[in-house]
Order: C-alpha cells, then structure tokens, then sequence
C-alpha cells in the first residue's frame, strides 16, 4: 500500500516536471492601502514562456528515474509476496497430505494399540514396563499428529494474512 502511494507521488512529481515545458498563463487582481490611503488596485496578467529548458530536461530525466526506482520496488514487492504465498502454499498441501496419511494410519494405530496394551493388562498378559512403554509409542504417534496438525494451522492463519 505505501509503495503504491509512492508510485502515485512519483507520476505525480514526473508530470509536474513536465509543466514546465509548457507556457504559464497568470491573471490576477490586487487591492492595496497604503498610508491610510485606499484605492490602489489593479489587475495582472502575464505570460511565462520558457526558453532555456535545460533545467527542466535534467528535472525531468531525475523523476522519471524515481518512477522507475518505484515501479521496480513495487514489482519486487509484488513478485516477493507472490513466491512467498505460493512456498506457503505448496507446503500446506504436503502438511495436509501428511495429516491424512496420519489420520487413516497413526491415529488407527495408536488408538488400536491403547486398547491393547490396556486389554493386556487387565488380563495380566503384560508388565507394567512393556505396557507404558507400549502406551509411550501410542501417544508419541498422536502427539506427532497434533504437532503437525497445529503446524498447519498456524500456516493457515499466516497464509489468511497475505489472502
């Protein structure tokens, strides 16, 4: 937003430059008072045409050169905040990938091997070290989940500011 607004200000300064190529047209009227005495007034006018506009060559090569310097600053910009959005973008698709793979395996996995490994100990078929080590790996699955899962969340909320 500010690089646009420098651009405009730099069209606008270029255009300003130019002007200065061109005639000046000036009317205007005056009233004075002066020592108590009233009624000196009057009207103007004039015309100003340039004739040395060698100045007004080097003022405008100057701004047309700050046109530029804006306009590639806002390209840069642009191309900039593009390749950012597409990494982002690209990288919450893997995430997401990744998120399903672990849903339709992991998840079943880890919550299969609770019920196990809880069914075992119950019935005394298990110690109680194989089982937490057991329910360790289980909840190490889905705490791999979770984690990815608020990666991509937080990705999400990144990427909704560029969007």
């Amino acid at each position: 937003m500010q690089q646009e607004q420098s651009l405009a200000i730099a069209m606008k300064r270029k255009q300003s430059a130019l002007s200065g190529f061109f005639p000046h047209v000036h009317v205007g009227y005056f009233s004075q008072q002066i020592d108590g005495v009233d009624g000196f007034s009057g009207w103007s006018a004039g015309v100003a045409i340039p004739i040395f506009q060698t100045s007004q060559y080097s003022q405008l090569k100057q701004e047309k050169i700050r046109l530029e310097q804006e306009q590639n600053r806002l390209t840069q910009t642009r191309f900039s905040l593009k390749r950012t959005i597409d990494n982002a973008l690209v990288q919450l698709h893997q995430l997401n990938n990744e998120l399903i793979a672990m849903q339709e395996n992991d998840l079943e996995q880890a919550t299969i091997m609770i019920n196990t490994l809880q069914s075992q100990l119950k019935h005394e078929e298990i110690n109680f070290a194989a089982f937490v080590r057991g329910m360790e790996l289980a909840y190490k699955l889905k705490m791999q989940y979770l984690q990815t899962l608020n990666e991509y969340n937080q990705l999400t909320i990144s990427l909704e500011r560029y969007l």
